[in-house]
């Protein structure tokens, strides 16, 4: 999952620097389903670290929270990927396209 879980990260990377709010949005709920069984079985990261598997948080790090709001969004790890331009509306429009509401484009 953690391996997963970076995979995703690059995809959402990407599709962020081309400013594709559908697709982006898509992934954040991928990224975010992954994260939620992440929590389910290893919320502090200790049994990726015990196996050694590389994608496992560093030591003294738990794996990131869910990111389904704004606000949420905006105190994740992922907020670093956003556009430098990013604004509170695209990370709006990316969150809603996370849970699945169609945007109205600008």
């Amino acid at each position: 999952l953690g391996t997963r879980l970076l995979e995703q990260t690059n995809v959402l990377k990407a599709e962020l620097h081309d400013r594709h709010i559908e697709e982006s949005g898509f992934v954040l709920a991928q990224i975010n389903q992954t994260l939620e069984l992440l929590a389910s079985i290893d919320l502090s990261g200790d049994i990726a670290r015990k196996m050694g598997t590389t994608a496992a948080p560093p030591f003294g790090r738990a794996w990131p929270q869910t990111a389904w709001t704004v606000s949420e969004f905006a105190a994740s790890p992922f907020s670093a990927l956003l556009p430098m331009d990013a604004d509170e509306t695209f990370v709006q429009k990316l969150v809603y396209t996370a849970w699945g509401v169609e945007v109205i484009p600008d």
